[in-house]
C-alpha cells in the first residue's frame, strides 16, 4: 500500500450516453456499461486500501431533465444490481453501503426502496470499506434542507462560530457520516467544461480536495487510468494553502 493513499475518493462520472451514441447504441447500453465500470473501479479502490468510495450516480438536475423512459431504465439497472450476486460481495468484503440524496423519489416502487433500506441496515456495522452512492443528489438542496431542519438551533447559536458549524455539519448534513474528500475524479470532462459545471457536489466535503479531470468517457475509464491517478496523488505533497 502506498504511503500517501487518499482516504476518501469521490467520482463524478460523465459520458455514458455519449459513449453509446458514438457506437450507434441506445442510451441504456451506455448506462449498463457505466454500471460495469462502477463495479470494476470501486472494487479496485477497496483493493488498493481506499476506505471511502463515493459515486455520484445521478444528480437532481439529471432527474429533472432526463426523460421518464431513461429514468425508468436507470432505476431498473439499479434494481438489477441490488438483486444480483454483487450484493454478496458487500458482505464478503465488509463494505458498508449508503445511498444519499432524494433517491426515494427515484425508487418508484416500495420494493426498490425496501431493497435499499434493507441493504443499508444490514451493512451498517461494517467499517472496513465504505461505498456511498449519491442518487438524486444536489449539494445546494442538501445545504437548504440542513438549514431548514436546524433553523431553531442556528438561532440560539448566532453568531455562528466555525466550531458550531462543524458540529451542525456532522449532525445534520446528508453526508454527515463521511470524512472530507481527498481526491475528486471527474470523467468525460475538459477543464473548460468542468469549470462551467463545477459546483453542487458535496460542497463542504470537497473544499480542500484535489481534483483530477479526465476526458475519458466513464464506460471507458480503466483500472490502469484509475491506478495512475492514485499513484500521482501519492507522489504530491499536499500543502493546503500553507
Amino acid at each position: 500500500m502506498q504511503q500517501n493513499l487518499p482516504q476518501h475518493v469521490a467520482i463524478i462520472p460523465d459520458g455514458n450516453r455519449r459513449w453509446a451514441r458514438l457506437r450507434g447504441l441506445p442510451d441504456e447500453d451506455g448506462h449498463r456499461e457505466g454500471r460495469a465500470t462502477f463495479h470494476k473501479i470501486s472494487k479496485i479502490a477497496f483493493n488498493l486500501g481506499i476506505s471511502y468510495f463515493t459515486f455520484w450516480a445521478m444528480s437532481e438536475d439529471n432527474h429533472a431533465k432526463r426523460s421518464i423512459a431513461e429514468i425508468s431504465s436507470l432505476v431498473s439497472l439499479l434494481k438489477e444490481a441490488l438483486e444480483s450476486n454483487w450484493v454478496k460481495e458487500l458482505f464478503e468484503n465488509q463494505i458498508r453501503f449508503r445511498v444519499l440524496g432524494n433517491w426515494r423519489e427515484l425508487a418508484a416502487t416500495k420494493h426498490l426502496a425496501s431493497l435499499i433500506d434493507e441493504l443499508q441496515w444490514q451493512t451498517r456495522s461494517f467499517n472496513k470499506h465504505n461505498l456511498t452512492v449519491a442518487l438524486g443528489y444536489g449539494g445546494e438542496h442538501e445545504v437548504v434542507e440542513t438549514i431548514r431542519s436546524n433553523i431553531e438551533d442556528w438561532h440560539y447559536w448566532h453568531p455562528l462560530a466555525s466550531s458550531d458549524f462543524e458540529r451542525v455539519r456532522k449532525a445534520a448534513f446528508w453526508t454527515k457520516d463521511l470524512p472530507r474528500v481527498d481526491l475528486e475524479i471527474r470523467t468525460g470532462e475538459t477543464m473548460e467544461r468542468w469549470l462551467h459545471n463545477s459546483s453542487g457536489f458535496m460542497m463542504l466535503h470537497t473544499t480542500n480536495s484535489e481534483v483530477h479531470i479526465s476526458p475519458t468517457l466513464w464506460p471507458d475509464f480503466s483500472e490502469q487510468e484509475f491506478k495512475k491517478i492514485i499513484e500521482e496523488y501519492g507522489q504530491r505533497e499536499r500543502k493546503f494553502g500553507k
